[in-house]
């Protein structure tokens, strides 16, 4: 199908541009731009477009409602006038001037591509002195939307093929079906109330859940004209939003889980600007520091850092954004004054946003570093226990059938600690051979009889081959179904 031809026709050159670019986007052919009534006139009788879009207010002798009125009397041209919501009025006044139709801003691409294909369609349906049927169902029926005409009393009178594939009928059985058959969501009396709403209103466009043929269910968006001058009934112009809608639920879906899996994160989450102003934070943020998320919001990351650190936050903003992340340890403060000690890995977004945006993880690591140094501390005390009392401590995982065993293994009988195999049977190659079957038997009794401790006396032989005589006690570690360990 052709390109559909549309010339513009308002006076601000960044509106004029704006609608220029929307419209090739969507396919049409945007024509040249006029600025003044007058100059819009001339050009439509020069360029013969299939339309006109016309911006309120305009400025000129000529006003933009006598610009549609005179294109539509003098040209055949029909318009589409655009307005802000104040001008109701004039909107009004448009459809005394039976313009088409008219479209108040804010509105959507799609809305837009909506009103022009019904602002076409209706010029169509509504001048068959201009045109043979056979010529208006070929517009109608390669339409890009589904197609229908209506009564007042919501009976279908002529379809396209793109309706009835949509529904999953044929043509004939879309024939004087009543709307009411197809709207799964509105009972007849909601419908006629609506189509009575439309006609005093002269156009309404909205959602809908549609019946097919074989009971699926589909999500419709609709976009309807009342057509006054042709026995009062309704053109219907119909897209498949079905998987759109599917989209977006699966999108709100993933949003929740995303959020959920944020929020519930045991690590921080937060992200910030380039400035280090905070843009959101998670629940974790907010439990850690005692900060809400609303005072989040107001403050900047060097308010979080604690004061001793706050010199280095410009050098860490510099960075990620010359190098695009960072990762490392930093010291922050609560709202209580509490230092806490984070590890973070924070990076840099700039793709697919206006402006670039941080994004930081952290891990509240101030209790691992408590323990960590309470555990060093700990086991210097017990090295320097160790060197104090010249015994000789060992371990033995039964699991693994791993030793260990202190330095003063080698004070006391001359081994260093890679000469002597880390296992059960190096050590019982050192007891002397008289005594290793005592020592083996004492032990069994000692694990499978569930004893707390075990001691025994024997001889172990020296590096030199000499024997000494060592008097032997460890501690019995059990699980909790009171096994060995």
């Amino acid at each position: 199908m052709a390109q559909r031809r549309i010339l513009i026709v308002a006076d601000e050159p960044l509106v004029a541009r704006d609608l220029h670019q929307q419209l090739a986007k969507m396919g049409y052919e945007p024509l040249a731009q006029a600025r003044r009534g007058e100059e819009a006139v001339a050009l439509a009788k020069q360029l013969r477009p299939d339309l006109v879009l016309v911006e309120l207010p305009l400025q000129g002798e000529i006003d933009g409602l006598a610009v549609a009125q005179i294109l539509l009397e003098s040209c055949d041209i029909p318009s589409v006038l655009l307005t802000t919501p104040a001008g109701e009025e004039t909107l009004t006044s448009a459809g005394n001037l039976d313009a088409f139709a008219a479209l108040s801003r804010p509105f959507a691409e799609r809305e837009l591509r909506l009103v022009i294909e019904v602002a076409l369609l209706k010029h169509q349906a509504e001048a068959p002195e201009r045109q043979s049927y056979g010529e208006r169902a070929a517009a109608v029926h390669t339409s890009l939307y589904g197609f229908w005409l209506v009564d007042a009393q919501g009976r279908i009178l002529d379809v396209n093929e793109a309706a009835c594939r949509m529904l999953g009928f044929v043509r004939d059985e879309m024939l004087g079906k009543s709307v009411s058959e197809i709207e799964a969501d509105r009972s007849a009396s909601e419908i006629a109330a609506n189509i009575e709403r439309i006609r005093l209103a002269g156009s309404a466009g909205f959602e809908r859940r549609h019946l097919r043929k074989d009971g699926q269910l589909i999500d419709v968006a609709l976009s309807i004209a009342f057509l006054p001058g042709a026995s009062g009934k309704f053109s219907v112009l119909l897209s498949d939003i079905t998987e759109r809608k599917r989209t977006e639920a699966a999108l709100r879906a993933s949003e929740e889980r995303y959020r959920d899996l944020v929020d519930n994160s045991r690590e921080v989450i937060a992200t910030y600007d380039l400035a280090g102003n905070f843009l959101s934070v998670n629940e974790t943020a907010v439990q850690s520091t005692g900060y809400s998320a609303e005072t989040f919001l107001k403050m900047n990351l060097a308010d979080l850092v604690a004061a001793e650190n706050r010199h280095r936050v410009p050098e860490f903003l510099s960075t990620l954004r010359e190098v695009g992340w960072a990762s490392g340890i930093i010291r922050i403060q609560t709202a209580n004054g509490e230092r806490r000690t984070w590890e973070h890995t924070t990076t840099l977004r700039t793709a697919g946003v206006p402006v670039p945006v941080v994004r930081g993880m952290a891990l509240d690591i101030t209790e691992r570093l408590r323990s960590e140094r309470a555990l060093r501390a700990s086991h210097e005390r017990f090295e320097l226990a160790n060197r104090a009392m010249f015994n000789v401590l060992w371990d033995w995982n039964l699991a693994t059938d791993a030793f260990w065993r202190n330095d003063n293994f080698r004070t006391l009988f001359g081994y260093e600690r890679e000469e002597v195999e880390a296992s059960s049977a190096a050590a019982y190659g050192l007891i002397h051979p008289e005594d290793l079957l005592g020592v083996q038997a004492g032990l069994k009794v000692a694990r499978e009889s569930r004893s707390e401790f075990w001691s025994d006396q024997y001889r172990f032989r020296r590096k030199d081959g000499s024997y000494a005589t060592v008097e032997d006690r460890a501690v019995i570690s059990r699980n909790a179904d009171g096994c060995a360990i």
